[in-house]
């Protein structure tokens, strides 16, 4: 029995690292994979949450990027209308160094309505000068009273920013429209005109 018991623990003693060689292994083999994770798995994990990050504020970044560049686009769309229709306000004002557009305007509408006209330069109150630059001018006109009208009319719906500060209607004496070929319809205004011009 004795030999029994010796050859029973010698049978289980060889169980017995068997089963401490498992869990060795399985101690090993858990270590391995822990340390698998924490030094290779761990820093791949960092390092795509990293490089997310990174992308979401190139993402977002980028969409910015997008909407400045549709911004300057339309500003730029902006400015270009603004700068035709800045060019458009532009040709309202009379060139004050050299009105010689306005003056033609004013004769090419006298001769359309069958008017005579004489231009000459006139003077500005000081007070209105300072709220904007202008230049005043005396036409002399001489035609039909409906034909003075319709130059009117088209001199205050013309290209240039025209103001008439006063209007003196007076029918001719007899001797004067005899001697200028008038008829007896005719009649004299003296118009006076203010343009504004470019400051």
């Amino acid at each position: 029995m004795a030999s029994d018991a010796k050859t029973n623990s010698s049978s289980n003693f060889p169980r017995a690292k068997t089963k401490q060689k498992t869990y060795i292994v399985a101690i090993i083999s858990i270590a391995a994979i822990a340390s698998f994770s924490v030094f290779l798995i761990w820093p791949i994990a960092q390092d795509i949450k990293k490089y997310s990050e990174e992308l979401a504020v190139q993402k977002k970044n980028f969409s910015v990027s997008i909407e400045e560049a549709q911004s300057t686009q339309d500003d730029r769309k902006f400015y270009e209308n603004g700068k035709e229709a800045l060019g458009k306000v532009n040709a309202l004002f009379v060139n004050a160094d050299i009105p010689i557009d306005l003056i033609k305007f004013l004769e090419d509408n006298a001769a359309s309505v069958n008017l005579a006209i004489s231009i000459a330069p006139g003077i500005i109150d000081d007070k209105e000068e300072k709220q904007w630059p202008a230049l005043a001018f005396h036409l002399s006109i001489q035609g039909s009273f409906s034909n003075l009208l319709k130059f009117v009319a088209k001199m205050e719906s013309g290209p240039y920013l025209i103001d008439i500060v006063s209007l003196d209607i007076k029918g001719l004496t007899e001797n004067k429209k005899i001697a200028e070929g008038a008829s007896s319809e005719d009649i004299a205004a003296i118009v006076v005109i203010k343009a504004l011009t470019k400051k």
